[in-house]
């Protein structure tokens, strides 16, 4: 789904826990995952959903795979996504 706030689309965030995260917008600058309700990368996130988004920021950085929050899947790092 996609959300119009203010004029400006805010696409569904497919997280790599297994949650999906709409813009939340009583905060307007956040998403809000709809499976725990906490705010997507705050301390409020449980371990879990920490683990899975750090494992795939690492696999990324790894020049591996990187998770597309788009789609809600991993694909190949290509070599233009690399960062150096």
């Amino acid at each position: 789904m996609t959300v119009y706030a203010d004029g400006v689309r805010y696409q569904t965030m497919y997280l790599p826990c297994g949650g999906v995260a709409e813009f939340d917008e009583s905060s307007g600058i956040s998403y809000r995952c709809e499976l725990c309700g906490a705010v997507v990368g705050s301390i409020g996130q449980s371990k879990h959903c920490k683990e899975e988004s750090d494992k795939w920021r690492a696999y990324e950085e790894a020049g591996m795979w990187k998770w597309d929050y788009n789609t809600g899947e991993s694909c190949a790092v290509r070599a233009n996504d690399k960062k150096g």
